[in-house]
């Protein structure tokens, strides 16, 4: 074998080992460092807006729009799955509640999660009872 072949069959496996270092790499490795930041800054810019979206669902009651169908004080804060519930006519003087009434508060992207649409369709089926849980020691009942 002359030295020219020697030469060529040590660079065409020095490549071959170049080349399963690289793919073994890119496998572990799958995302570049700039693929890398730009997610984590969207992580960050997704984890403001959620948390400015719950800050904000606290002022909710306050604002014209909701004012102008149902009191404030009827409105009870759940935040997931739904952001409302309100027992309309619960502190009206009048002893009585018209309705219980699911709310969900959207602004932007005003779609519902899988969950909210799940809420929503049990709500409009009828799905939707009363319990009561008694508590006494050792347990509940």
């Amino acid at each position: 074998m002359s030295v020219l072949a020697v030469v060529t069959v040590v660079i065409g496996l020095l490549l071959l080992l170049v080349s399963v270092a690289f793919a073994w790499y890119r496998a572990t490795h799958p995302h570049t460092r700039g693929e890398l930041e730009a997610a984590r800054k969207q992580s960050v810019a997704l984890s403001r807006a959620t948390r400015d979206g719950r800050a904000y669902e606290q002022l909710v009651p306050y604002l014209p729009e909701f004012e102008e169908r149902y009191a404030r004080g009827d409105a009870r804060l759940l935040g997931s799955p739904v952001d409302f519930v309100v027992f309309d006519g619960l502190y009206s003087g009048e002893g009585d509640i018209r309705e219980i009434v699911f709310i969900e508060i959207k602004s932007g992207k005003p779609d519902l999660s899988k969950n909210e649409q799940a809420v929503k369709r049990a709500v409009e089926e009828g799905r939707v009872r009363w319990d009561r849980i008694v508590l006494r020691r050792g347990g509940a009942t």
